[in-house]
C-alpha cells in the first residue's frame, strides 16, 4: 500500500504557463515528502496544473488537486463544523484547537499569484493584486473559477453529472514573503508565502474547509464527497482531468495545430515586424480581403506583446462565434485571461458597452427576478431598442472626464483592465463606438482590422482614421486562407455580379474543390465530407462549418442520425468554444463573418440570398431598389463564399433560381475543379 502522487498533462501546452507547472512540482514535492514511506496509507493524489475548463466563464484554472486517502489520520490545529439539531444547520466551531482528523479526501481549486508583497494587498474583504497599476481581486477570480471546475466536472464526466464534490477555494501567494495569521476574516484562504510545508498547505485548507465532526464531537473527518464512496472517484476524476491534453488540445487536427504554430512562431517578418512596433504609438489600421490572414494576425501581435512586454491585450469583435474561436486559438497557444498576467482577453463590443453603460448608470442591470424570457424583452427594450441614443449618452459622459476619472474607470471595471485594445471585423461599426474606444484606450493602443467586402451594420465602411492623430496602415490583398482554385471561383463570381474584388490569388497555395448540390445534401453525403475532412486531410471535424438558415433542418437531421453537431444556432451556444472536436461546428448564416473551415458546407444558399433581398426595402442613395439589393447579396455572397479554406460545398432549393444558375454556370466552365450533383 502506498500513495501515488501525480502531476498531470503536460508541463507547458505552449507559450505562456510555466509559473502554474513550477507550483505543481512544488506541491508534488511536499506530498512526496509526508508520505513517504508510509506503506500503512493507501491513496491517489492528482495535481493539474494549467486547468482548462473549456466552455466556462472562467475557463483557466491554474491549479487542481484531488486528494483521496486511506487509513490517514492528521493531528492539526483547525477549527470544525458540526450539526446543529436545532437550527438543522452545519456550524462552524472556529476555536483553533488541536484535532486528530480521518483525512479521506478533498479536492481543492488554487488561485497562484506570483506577486511580491509589494503587489499585494489584503484587506477585511478581499485579496487585491496589482498589474502594470491595475487591481484586480484574487478572492473574486478563485471564487469564479469554482464555479467553472464544478460545472465542467458535471459536463466533461456524465458519471459525476449528480454527484455533490465540495471545492475548498485556496489562494497561493509563493512570493509573499512572513507571516499571515490563520483564522483572520479572509485571509483563511491563502497558503501562506514561500516557506510552504505539508502542515501548513493542511492548516490553511482545513481552516478554509473545517472537517466535520461526528455526532459523538470527538470523532472528525474530511470528505470532499457527502457519501463519502470514493472508490470509483479517482478514474473518473483523472479524465477530467485531463479532458482539455486528450480531447480538446490532442484531438484539434493539423489545421488547428498550424494556425497554433502560426501564432507563437518566434519571430516577425518584414512589414508585420514594421506594423508591430507602431503598436503603442501610432493607430494601427490592418486592411485585408477576407482570408488575408487578419484575425491571426491581431493573435500573433497580442501573442509578442506579451511574451515581449508583459502586456494585456483585448480582443473585441460583434460576433459571439467568432470570439469563441479566437479564445480557442489563443487557448491552444498558452494563454489566459488572467487579470493579473500577460495574457489575451476576448469581448464582444456588446457586452463591454452593457458594462460601460451600467457603469454610468444610464441602463440599469435586467432584475433578477424575471424570468428568462421576460430578460430578454427587458434587454431588447431598454438596451437593443435604445442602443444609438444610449451610445450618445455615453459618449458626452466619457467626453467630460478628465485623465484621473478615465484611469479610475479602467481600475474599476475588470472589463477595462487592458492596455491594448484588438478590434476585429471593425468596418461598419459605429462613430461612437470609435471614439468611446479611442478615448478610453487611447487611439495609439488600438489595433483595427478592416475588411469592407463584409458590411453588415452600416452602408459605408466606418474611417477609423477620424480622432488620432498618427496611423500606420498595414494592407493585406493576398489570400492566405483559401487555396488557389477557390480564390479563382471567388474571382470568376465576382466579375459576373460586377463586384469590386481585390483578391490576389495564392498560387502557393494549390488545389481546393467545389460541389454543388442542386439537391438536398443527405446523410452519405455528409458522411463522404467527413471522411474526406478527418481521415484524409488529417483535420477536427471541427474544421466543418454547416452555414443554414433559420427554417432550414439538415442539422437537425444529422444530429438524429447521431452525427455529433456543435449547434450555434442556439443562441447560448454562440460563443461557446465546442469541448467536441468531433463535432461540426452549425452556425446561421449571419454569424459567419470572421469564420472560417478546412470544409464549408452552405446549405440552401439561394435560399439566404433571397431572404436577404426581401430585407431592403429603401434604396441606397444613387441607387434603384433592386441595385441596392444585388449590391447587398453580392457582398453576402462574398462574403460567404470566402470561408472555406479547402472545400466549397453548395445546396441549392431551386436549381432554376438566378443564383443557382449563375454557380452552376461558374462550376461548369471550371469542371477540373468543380462537381456538379443532380
Amino acid at each position: 500500500m502506498s500513495v501515488t502522487i501525480k502531476i498531470l498533462g503536460q508541463e507547458v501546452l505552449s507559450g505562456i504557463g510555466s509559473d502554474e507547472y513550477s507550483g505543481a512540482v512544488l506541491l508534488k514535492s511536499i506530498f512526496e515528502n509526508e508520505f513517504h514511506n508510509k506503506n500503512e496509507i493507501n491513496g491517489t493524489i492528482l495535481i493539474k496544473p494549467n486547468f482548462k475548463a473549456v466552455g466556462e466563464d472562467p475557463e483557466d484554472i491554474d491549479i487542481v488537486v484531488w486528494i483521496n486517502l486511506e487509513n490517514y489520520f492528521y493531528s492539526v490545529f483547525c477549527p470544525h463544523k458540526y450539526f446543529n439539531e436545532e437550527t438543522q444547520q452545519y456550524e462552524i466551531v472556529s476555536d483553533k484547537t488541536k484535532k486528530e482528523i480521518n483525512f479521506k479526501s478533498m479536492l481543492l481549486n488554487i488561485e497562484l499569484k506570483s506577486h511580491n508583497n509589494s503587489g499585494v494587498l489584503i484587506s477585511t474583504n478581499d485579496i487585491v493584486v496589482d498589474y502594470k497599476g491595475k487591481k484586480s481581486s484574487a478572492y473574486d477570480q478563485n471564487t469564479k473559477q469554482k464555479y467553472s471546475l464544478k460545472n465542467f466536472i458535471s459536463k466533461s464526466q456524465p458519471s459525476l453529472k449528480d454527484k455533490n464534490i465540495y471545492i475548498t477555494n485556496l489562494i497561493w501567494l509563493p512570493n509573499f514573503l512572513g507571516s499571515i495569521g490563520w483564522g483572520q476574516t479572509n485571509l483563511k484562504n491563502i497558503i501562506l508565502g514561500n516557506d510552504i510545508d505539508f502542515k501548513k498547505f493542511i492548516e490553511v485548507a482545513f481552516a478554509k474547509n473545517p472537517p466535520t465532526a461526528a455526532k459523538s464531537g470527538k470523532l472528525y473527518f474530511q470528505s470532499a464527497v457527502d457519501d463519502r464512496n470514493l472508490a470509483t472517484l479517482n478514474k473518473d476524476l483523472e479524465n477530467v482531468f485531463t479532458f482539455y491534453d486528450k480531447e480538446v488540445f490532442v484531438q484539434q487536427g493539423d489545421l488547428s495545430r498550424k494556425k497554433m504554430e502560426k501564432v507563437i512562431q518566434k519571430q516577425l517578418d518584414g512589414l508585420y515586424k514594421e506594423a508591430y512596433d507602431c503598436i503603442g504609438n501610432k493607430t494601427l489600421i490592418i486592411f485585408g480581403i477576407p482570408g488575408s490572414g487578419k484575425t491571426l494576425i491581431l493573435l500573433r501581435f497580442s501573442y509578442f506583446l506579451a511574451i515581449e512586454k508583459g502586456s494585456r491585450s483585448l480582443i473585441i469583435t460583434y460576433n459571439k462565434a467568432l470570439i469563441a474561436d479566437v479564445n480557442r486559438l489563443s487557448r491552444l497557444a498558452g494563454f489566459k485571461d488572467d487579470p493579473s498576467s500577460a495574457s489575451i482577453g476576448t469581448s464582444t463590443f456588446l457586452k463591454l458597452m452593457r458594462s460601460l453603460f451600467i457603469e454610468f448608470g444610464i441602463y440599469e442591470v435586467e432584475p433578477s427576478n424575471l424570468t428568462a424570457v421576460e430578460k430578454q424583452n427587458y434587454f431588447k427594450i431598454n438596451f437593443t431598442n435604445k442602443y444609438n441614443s444610449l451610445l450618445t449618452e455615453l459618449l458626452a459622459l466619457i467626453g467630460v472626464a478628465d485623465s484621473n476619472d478615465i484611469e479610475e474607470l479602467k481600475t474599476n471595471l475588470p472589463e477595462l483592465n487592458y492596455q491594448y485594445v484588438f478590434i476585429d471585423e471593425s468596418q461598419d461599426w459605429y462613430p461612437q463606438e470609435r471614439d468611446i474606444l479611442y478615448s478610453i484606450f487611447g487611439s495609439n493602443n488600438c489595433i483595427v482590422s478592416y475588411g469592407s467586402h463584409q458590411l453588415l451594420r452600416n452602408n459605408e465602411p466606418l474611417n477609423w482614421s477620424e480622432g488620432t492623430t498618427s496611423v500606420y496602415k498595414l494592407s493585406l490583398n493576398i489570400s492566405y486562407r483559401q487555396k488557389s482554385n477557390l480564390c479563382h471561383f471567388i474571382k470568376d463570381v465576382s466579375t459576373r455580379i460586377d463586384f469590386d474584388d481585390k483578391i490576389e490569388v495564392n498560387n502557393k497555395i494549390t488545389g481546393g474543390q467545389v460541389k454543388i448540390f442542386n439537391r438536398e445534401l443527405n446523410l452519405n453525403d455528409y458522411k463522404q465530407i467527413h471522411q474526406y475532412c478527418v481521415n484524409q486531410c488529417k483535420n477536427a471535424a471541427y474544421d466543418i462549418l454547416l452555414l443554414v438558415n433559420s427554417n432550414d433542418t439538415i442539422h437537425k437531421t444529422l444530429k438524429h442520425s447521431d452525427v455529433a453537431i456543435h449547434d450555434g444556432t442556439i443562441e447560448k451556444n454562440k460563443g461557446i468554444t465546442p469541448i467536441d472536436m468531433d463535432a461540426c461546428r452549425v452556425f446561421n448564416y449571419q454569424s459567419c463573418r470572421g469564420l472560417e473551415g478546412w470544409v464549408v458546407i452552405s446549405n440552401n444558399l439561394d435560399v439566404f440570398l433571397y431572404d436577404i433581398e426581401k430585407t431592403i426595402s429603401v434604396a441606397e442613395e444613387g441607387l434603384s431598389l433592386q441595385e441596392t439589393k444585388d449590391k447587398v447579396c453580392s457582398q453576402w455572397l462574398y462574403m460567404i463564399l470566402s470561408r472555406p479554406i479547402d472545400t466549397l460545398v453548395i445546396t441549392l432549393k431551386n436549381p432554376k433560381s438566378k443564383y443557382a444558375k449563375l454557380l452552376n454556370e461558374v462550376a461548369n466552365d471550371h469542371a477540373d475543379y468543380c462537381e456538379i450533383y443532380n
